[in-house]
């Protein structure tokens, strides 16, 4: 896979065309720090919308690829009909996206569901990264990405995600690598463990230093999702990124649901990069 294959400048954003036009803004505007020059805007019906009810969504849509282009990218507009999920990952196929940019809203009726259906089912299904934004409650002034952090297992997602890490279209200032393991079940088993999770950590950390002012490194023991939120808390993470498996080993599906999970609970927004991707 060569460096061209990784470029982030080609974006689906899907709508239900009910978002806030603030959010839609302040999410498209992270995405320059991913090289992103084009935008998507897709809307999917679920039946056959016809009369004022179409011309309302054709003006909405307008108006958010209106405010898009203020901010310096290129806008198309696609209307599509069927099952939500499928559509835009098939239209996202036939336009050559390179990744898909989803709107995360917590659902207040069903506080302790996962993401809501589409988004959920957009992350289990996409073979693109998936970049899930969380709009802050609170936003006082224009949103950044300074702190990164990029958790590691150390032996199935680094391949797919180091090279967004180090691609010179994605511009941070920080990245902290985490990795969370398992204590051993004696001192010398446990001292072996961390020497050698201290020598992964330090090979990711001289591989990714030329694209950042500062990396960082941090081995915590725990339960994955529980130790990964804490840690994006206590760090003031702006993006956590996180690989999610496609393989069926029982490990592998744990990490595969732990993306989603992230990408449900975490108090940031999340990049999540599948194992196998469409290119």
């Amino acid at each position: 896979m060569d460096k061209k294959e990784l470029r982030l400048t080609r974006a689906v954003m899907p709508l239900s065309l009910k978002e806030p036009e603030q959010k839609i803004v302040s999410m498209a505007g992270l995405l320059r720090y991913f090289g992103t020059k084009e935008v998507f805007l897709v809307h999917v019906r679920t039946n056959n919308g016809k009369g004022k009810k179409q011309e309302r969504l054709t003006d909405t849509i307008r108006a958010y690829a209106l405010k898009l282009r203020e901010l310096g990218f290129t806008v198309d507009m696609y209307f599509r009909q069927g099952h939500i999920a499928s559509e835009i990952l098939t239209l996202a196929a036939e336009l050559g996206a390179d990744f898909l940019s989803v709107l995360w809203e917590r659902k207040r009726a069903l506080p302790k569901a996962l993401l809501g259906s589409v988004e959920a089912d957009i992350v289990r299904m996409a073979d693109y990264p998936v970049f899930v934004y969380k709009h802050p409650v609170f936003m006082a002034r224009e949103q950044k990405i300074n702190q990164v952090m990029y958790t590691t297992n150390f032996q199935i997602t680094d391949s797919h995600v180091m090279p967004y890490l180090t691609n010179p279209g994605f511009v941070a200032q920080n990245l902290c690598i985490l990795h969370v393991g398992q204590r051993a079940p004696d001192p010398k088993a446990e001292a072996e463990r961390r020497e050698m999770a201290r020598q992964n950590l330090n090979r990711l950390k001289a591989a990714c230093e030329h694209a950042f002012q500062k990396v960082s490194t941090q081995d915590v023991v725990g339960h994955p999702k529980a130790r990964i939120l804490h840690a994006a808390r206590r760090c003031g993470v702006d993006l956590l990124i996180i690989g999610k498996s496609d393989n069926k080993s029982a490990f592998e599906q744990i990490m595969g649901s732990t993306a989603q999970f992230i990408a449900d609970k975490a108090a940031c927004s999340v990049f999540i990069v599948p194992g196998e991707q469409r290119r």
